[in-house]
């Protein structure tokens, strides 16, 4: 299954870096570094007949104008090599694939694939990553994709225009549950500080401001190896993949690293902020539009002990079962003026946690809070909560340590779970994160012993030192 690659050895440009063993799947993982621009790879060697490969790209958000997601779609609108083409369809058409798509995230583009039969693999990469090195980006890929005025009646050309497009028309129709569609709304307020409050996907009205030449600048500065991982799981570390890369890199300039990825500072004293909303088209009673709410940003997870200290506790604890039980009612007592949904969100590496509804006119938001801190002090202040969190320190502790487990490591890199890889990667440059590292087995051997500690610091996050936002929902008219 492996091809016993060392440390320092090179393949064509390629050198090897890293060979580390991963016990619980029987797996390799080989990190190599290309030479002349700095593009790095991570192969899994796995028992597996079939093979993937995902290409990522380090993609910044400054705003919501969805830059990164047209971009997205242009890739696969053809390249400089086979221009006008559409890359997916055509390449889905002549090949055995089992999975061929891509994805934009707050902090990256994806591109992924994986087929059973070798040459395929071998076509597939060498057209996306062409296409992805040296994409066309055409103005009428840019029309297609990004939006156009069209008439509304195509009988009445000379009538009013409408705006129109794949990547407009997919982001005016995306519809979250409620819950969602608060928190996207909140996010600019909750993360102010970093790309994490914008949507990847773009905003309609801001989709509308770009044009062809932003999405090509875009392309210029952040489309570079220095800011693009590639990682593939297969049998072999794939030499015909590496040499195709060699090939296709040849001449392009390593470029220009984006920054790397900075926490969102968490603010000292509760903040507020007002947000409009249009009422969902079919309202059960649950769902009805609220007016207020609270929302809190939990830590994000390059803070180890709080993050741990959190898990930990939100393993054993049912937040949502919290929130419900402070606000006082019942499935069988249904009173829309006293009860408030519970929502929870992942932004980027923070999670987000609130509680919104419709408060009583005389309500005020420390109510809400009031009720809900004495609850979360309730929960905390129990015996059993500490002997709970104990336990599962305890129980990590013993996961980590097993030299024969990786956590699951090298199942995340399986078809469908790079995501993850990519994720620690690109926001802490270490794919293996948290794997049998001694600062997380020292954490959790310290929270099994005193699991109080832990739950002082989940005290602190939820109730002491919360990053809180009360928001205030207006409802807006389509």
């Amino acid at each position: 299954m492996t091809d016993c690659i060392k440390t320092g050895e090179s393949i064509g440009e390629f050198r090897v870096t890293s060979v580390t063993t991963l016990h619980e799947q029987g797996e390799t993982a080989t990190m190599l570094v290309h030479g002349p621009t700095g593009l790095r790879w991570l192969h899994f060697n796995a028992d597996d007949p079939v093979s993937s490969c995902a290409i990522a790209v380090v993609t910044p958000l400054a705003d919501d104008c969805g830059l990164p997601h047209v971009l997205e779609h242009m890739i696969f609108e053809g390249s400089k090599r086979c221009p006008g083409m559409d890359l997916m369809r055509g390449m889905a058409n002549r090949t055995v694939t089992e999975e061929m798509n891509g994805a934009t995230f707050s902090f990256m583009t994806e591109y992924r694939f994986s087929s059973a039969v070798e040459s395929d693999m071998r076509g597939i990469f060498e057209v996306w990553f062409d296409a992805i090195l040296r994409p066309e980006l055409s103005d009428a890929a840019f029309f297609r994709e990004a939006g156009r005025f069209m008439p509304k009646d195509s009988s009445h050309p000379e009538g009013p225009l409408a705006y129109t497009g794949v990547v407009f028309n997919e982001m005016r129709g995306e519809r979250g549950d409620l819950s969602d569609r608060i928190i996207h709304k909140a996010a600019r307020h909750l993360v102010p500080d970093n790309g994490f409050g914008f949507a990847p996907g773009g905003r309609p009205a801001d989709i509308m401001s770009l044009t062809p030449d932003d999405i090509r600048a875009y392309h210029a500065r952040w489309y570079c190896p220095a800011n693009m991982r590639v990682i593939t799981r297969g049998r072999e570390v794939p030499r015909a993949l590496l040499a195709i890369a060699d090939r296709l890199l040849e001449g392009v300039e390593a470029g220009e690293a984006a920054p790397p990825f900075a926490p969102q500072p968490r603010w000292e004293e509760p903040r507020a902020a007002v947000i409009e909303m249009s009422a969902p088209e079919s309202a059960t009673n649950k769902d009805k539009m609220p007016n207020q709410g609270i929302l809190w940003l939990l830590p994000d997870t390059t803070d180890f002990r709080a993050s741990l200290a959190l898990d930990l506790f939100l393993e054993e604890a049912d937040l949502c079962a919290v929130m419900d039980k402070a606000l006082g009612e019942s499935e069988d007592k249904f009173d829309w003026e006293r009860t408030f949904k519970t929502v929870s969100d992942q932004l980027g590496p923070d999670k987000v946690w609130g509680i919104c509804g419709r408060l009583d006119p005389d309500d005020q938001y420390e109510t809400l809070w009031d009720r809900t801190a004495r609850e979360l002090r309730k929960l905390l202040d129990n015996p059993k909560t500490a002997q709970r969190v104990g336990s599962a320190a305890t129980a990590r502790a013993e996961h980590i340590a097993n030299p024969f487990d990786d956590g699951g490591l090298a199942e995340l890199a399986r078809r469908d779970g790079f995501k993850t890889v990519f994720h620690n990667w690109i926001l802490r440059d270490d794919p293996f994160f948290g794997l049998v590292s001694s600062r997380h087995l020292a954490a959790c051997q310290k929270f099994a012993r005193d699991p109080g500690s832990a739950l002082a610091i989940v005290r602190d996050l939820l109730i002491a030192n919360p990053h809180r936002l009360d928001l205030s929902i207006r409802e807006v008219r389509n």
